[in-house]
């Protein structure tokens, strides 16, 4: 059994914390689960950056697509490209925008499947 952390809020959201509270807990079966949105701006990608060594799966937070199919609220394909460089482990699914989810989590889906390889 891997014991993971999600970042929801307070020190959890501030990737320096959750890398100092991994590296303190320094087991194998330890780590954390990524939610895509941990800040904002050009911070999202650096903490992302900074959590995903310690990354067991990665929460794929989907919320509202465009028209073509990209995600409106923050650069999904550029996290999921930062994720795939060392993920271990899986990727979830997790879904809340406007349209009902049997529309929304298969735009996630598809979004993700693009980048198989």
């Amino acid at each position: 059994m891997n014991v993971m952390v999600e970042n929801h809020g307070s020190f959890s959201s501030i990737p320096e914390c959750m890398v100092a509270l991994v590296k303190g807990v320094d087991h194998p079966r330890f780590g954390l689960l990524p939610t895509m949105v941990i800040l904002s701006g050009d911070r999202q990608i650096q903490g992302l950056e900074m959590v995903m060594p310690y990354a067991k799966g990665v929460s794929v937070k989907c919320m509202d697509f465009a028209a073509d199919g990209t995600h409106a609220a923050y650069d999904l394909d550029r996290m999921v490209e930062i994720s795939l460089l060392g993920l271990p482990g899986f990727f979830g699914i997790e879904y809340s925008g406007k349209a009902p989810a049997s529309e929304g989590v298969p735009a996630c889906t598809r979004l993700l499947r693009k980048h198989q390889v």
